[in-house]
């Protein structure tokens, strides 16, 4: 909040401005499973399947410092060192919590909301004992624990964690695992071919 303004940056199309060149940090998605799937959201922002998501990511890519690990984008950005990063709302609550200077944009041409799963494996050694299990983990009170340590749950009975804004109010474009999962190694390579081109 010391580096950007407020309304400065209103979403995804702003970091491609040339002022921005070198400043916001996003990990390696070859390295990341998180930032592979920032890079989806980008694409599937802009246009997954007729090009525009990648003509987007190309003027994206001139401004971004591509780190090694998603843990320094949130650190180096709550340090100063870096005016944007993009990470999950999760890692930069703490920060702010912590008392760091920052601040949170939800890009205006929409985001996605990626659920973590759980699953009853087929054939499993004790399927009783695992579907007690699932009803416990999707418990509302297991559900208030992991709310209380900073994740979005997926129960209507449980609020969003403190400070976050409700997810009713978050443009999200969706998000297609199996999709991503399918066109994995397609992505990844083009990517490749815009870093080595920069």
């Amino acid at each position: 909040t010391n580096l950007v303004k407020e309304g400065e940056v209103k979403g995804w199309m702003d970091l491609t401005d040339p002022k921005w060149e070198g400043k916001v940090l996003m990990p390696d998605p070859r390295k990341s499973g998180s930032a592979f799937g920032e890079l989806f959201i980008h694409l599937n922002a802009f246009g997954r399947d007729n090009g525009k998501g990648w003509e987007y990511f190309k003027n994206l890519y001139k401004n971004l410092t591509v780190t090694t690990s998603s843990s320094h984008t949130y650190k180096f950005v709550a340090s100063g060192e870096f005016p944007l990063g993009m990470t999950h709302e999760r890692n930069a609550y703490k920060y702010r919590d912590g008392g760091s200077p920052v601040g949170f944009i939800y890009p205006e041409e929409g985001t996605a909301v990626r659920p973590d799963g759980i699953y009853l494996i087929k054939n499993g050694p004790n399927p009783e004992l695992a579907k007690k299990f699932i009803d416990f983990v999707l418990s509302k009170e297991v559900m208030e624990l992991l709310r209380d340590t900073g994740y979005r749950v997926n129960r209507l009975d449980v609020d969003p964690p403190a400070g976050y804004p409700p997810i009713e109010v978050i443009k999200q474009n969706g998000y297609d695992p199996v999709w991503a999962a399918e066109n994995r190694e397609m992505m990844l390579n083009k990517y490749t071919e815009i870093a080595e081109s920069n």
